[in-house]
């Protein structure tokens, strides 16, 4: 059943809490992974996955009646083409065209967060054992220095 939902927007916005509390829907179901990354890949062995085998990622039963894509990256991916490896359409480009051919119903969420909040997590998320207070670094009224 292909994907007539997509979440496009930016990593550490919360589509990960929004696809699990989606997919707990019985008639709505992200396939076997939340995200499938099918629109662009950042190796060759990667974007080789056909079209079929990107469909029978979205198994659904007599219940299921729309599935979706959590692949938030996809908004991005344009801009970052050229420092990856794409070996076909990329990128909200090829959702935009999938939409235009295949799913002319298709819908998108689109993800966003406030800027320092989102470099927050994220760095969070690098840094071993979350020794820096990345708050007060960032805090404008803090002289402590980090």
């Amino acid at each position: 059943l292909a994907p007539t939902l997509m979440f496009i927007g930016f990593e550490h916005v919360g589509s990960t809490t929004l696809a699990e509390i989606l997919n707990e829907q019985p008639s709505l179901s992200y396939g076997t992974m939340k995200e499938h990354w099918y629109f662009c890949k950042a190796m060759p062995s990667d974007s080789m996955k056909s079209w079929g085998n990107y469909m029978h990622e979205f198994p659904a039963d007599c219940k299921v009646n729309r599935t979706f894509d959590a692949t938030p990256a996809y908004y991005a991916m344009s801009v970052a083409a050229k420092k990856q490896r794409c070996f076909r359409e990329h990128g909200i480009d090829a959702v935009r065209a999938f939409q235009k051919v295949l799913a002319p119903d298709l819908q998108l969420i689109v993800m966003m967060r406030d800027p320092i909040d989102k470099a927050v997590s994220q760095a969070y998320e690098y840094t071993p054992n979350h020794k820096v207070d990345l708050y007060k670094c960032l805090n404008k009224t803090s002289r402590k220095p980090c």
